[in-house]
């Protein structure tokens, strides 16, 4: 098994970490101080100040995570050459993404979920540069080495050619196929590495070993999602799976945590936890798979749960990896999740990710209150969770390019027209397009959505409230609610796999 961190940046890290580890942790210090920083947004080119804006999502209650459910938003349209926002934070050092919103220029944009998270620091003043041209972004100002070494890390993160693998993959020569896509995986992290010992000793120590942590954690979830793949997914690569089984126990079947005596810097890290999530899961299906059987359908909570039990220790690492668990998991696949929830608070020491896991229990829990939205139709009338009182309310949750949310719509349309004449059903889609014109569209071909049922734009992606409340990161998703506002379910009956039973669903709670 290889170590997760490996040669110079090993002792980079460790020796660093091991300083840290040998006084009070930044990250654990409270202050009576309001938190923020000062960005001022130049718009490089006249063409973006037509109706664009700038939106920053900042992780909240110290849960850093790619899942949703824990950041908060901050936007503002870019009407002037210089916009100033002033952007409140949460703790003293807090992730956060940059999302551009540049309808001008959708081909190209400065910002865009792949290389748009930065670590703000208290007492920050920056300047962003906006450009459509290839420049793209940049960044002047107080303290500033810590973003432009980001953005040039995570813009160095692209493989530009797959068609060595392929040909490999098209000739069934899997362990080449699987070598050749690890090499071009190190070659990019190799090339982040050296772009991270540029910046090495131009900020902040802590800072730039969350960077490490979080580049090493990215190179290595890509490469447990190369041999967790397809082959686990879908029938028809049971060829596959022998070869990409072999390759993840050698690399991370006796995975073990670095020996670093501060483990603060690992729980902070936005995406250490979200690769050791990911691995878990993976270990799960791939353990119990077989060269003619994939056991990703038949996966179970407690397969997800007995891995991480398994390969982590009790502590506020494990009480993360616990609480991503749930985040990840398919509620109707893994409904036995449930019979977990007490066992997992329980264990979970008394820190901000227990506060999370009731948290969760009890938005998903039967009977408990739905989340009270209020969202716009295509007209911009207003609709509120209160105006359906006294209705039974299905939402299906959607967005333009979702294959699967095609599927759902084409069946729930049946089903929204047999019950339009009964006063005690609404069903209501919510889009999380965050371009007005793209749902327009959409609704007009009914492609995601009919007539017969209330659609309402919740806008801003994943950053919208009601995605949040409910932590959904997989679409379509459906989610019942009572006449009285209650939540029936967040994980009813799929009506495309059986339209039937889903009509039975609907019947017992009318």
């Amino acid at each position: 098994m290889k170590t997760f961190l490996t040669n110079k940046n090993t002792r980079i890290l460790l020796i660093s970490c091991l300083l840290i580890a040998f006084r009070p942790c930044a990250w654990a210090q409270t202050t009576s101080k309001k938190l923020f920083i000062v960005i001022d947004v130049i718009a490089e080119d006249t063409a973006m100040l037509h109706g664009n804006s700038i939106a920053f999502n900042m992780s909240k209650s110290d849960i850093n995570t790619s899942y949703p459910g824990y950041t908060k938003s901050y936007s503002q349209r870019i009407n002037s050459p210089k916009t100033r926002m002033v952007i409140p934070l949460s703790t003293p050092v807090n992730y956060g993404r940059i999302e551009l919103d540049n309808k001008t220029a959708d081909a190209f944009k400065p910002l865009n979920n792949g290389n748009n998270l930065f670590l703000f620091q208290s007492g920050d003043t920056i300047e962003l540069h906006l450009s459509n041209h290839k420049k793209g972004a940049f960044f002047t100002g107080k303290n500033t080495n810590k973003y432009n070494c980001m953005y040039r890390i995570s813009n160095n993160a692209d493989i530009v050619s797959f068609s060595q693998s392929n040909s490999y993959f098209k000739s069934k020569n899997f362990a080449a196929a699987f070598t050749s896509k690890k090499l071009q995986y190190d070659s990019i992290y190799a090339v982040q590495e050296r772009i991270l010992r540029e910046f090495e000793g131009k900020f902040n120590r802590e800072v730039f070993n969350l960077i490490g942590i979080d580049c090493q954690s990215a190179y290595h979830q890509r490469i447990i999602e190369l041999y967790y793949g397809i082959p686990f997914m879908i029938k028809g690569y049971e060829e596959q799976i022998e070869t990409a089984k072999g390759l993840f126990i050698k690399e991370y079947g006796n995975y073990k945590e670095p020996l670093i005596k501060d483990r603060s810097l690992f729980v902070k890290s936005y995406k250490y936890a979200d690769f050791l999530s990911a691995m878990e899961k993976a270990y799960a299906v791939i353990i119990n798979s077989s060269p003619e059987k994939s056991y990703y359908s038949s996966l179970k909570f407690s397969d997800i749960d007995k891995a991480i039990d398994l390969h982590n220790k009790k502590g506020i690492l494990k009480d993360k990896l616990k609480l991503l668990a749930l985040l990840s998991i398919d509620k109707k696949k893994q409904a036995d999740y449930t019979s977990y929830m007490s066992q997992i608070i329980n264990e979970a020491g008394n820190n901000q990710f227990k506060k999370a896991l009731i948290a969760f229990r009890d938005i998903n829990s039967i009977g408990s209150n739905a989340f009270p939205f209020e969202l716009p139709d295509e007209h911009g009338k207003m609709y509120k969770l209160a105006d359906f009182k006294g209705k039974m309310v299905i939402m299906d949750f959607w967005f333009t390019g979702c294959e699967g949310c095609i599927g759902m719509a084409n069946t729930l349309k049946k089903i929204a027209s047999e019950y339009k004449s009964n006063p005690n059903i609404i069903f209501v889609t919510v889009s999380i397009d965050r371009n007005k014109e793209i749902w327009r569209k959409s609704l007009a071909a009914e492609t995601y959505s009919c007539k017969d049922e209330i659609n309402l734009l919740a806008g801003m992606d994943r950053q919208s409230a009601v995605i949040q409340r409910y932590h959904i990161n997989s679409f379509p998703t459906i989610i019942a609610i009572s006449k009285g506002g209650k939540i029936i379910s967040t994980a009813p009956p799929d009506p495309r796999a059986d339209s039937a039973v889903f009509k039975r669903f609907i019947n017992q709670h009318l």
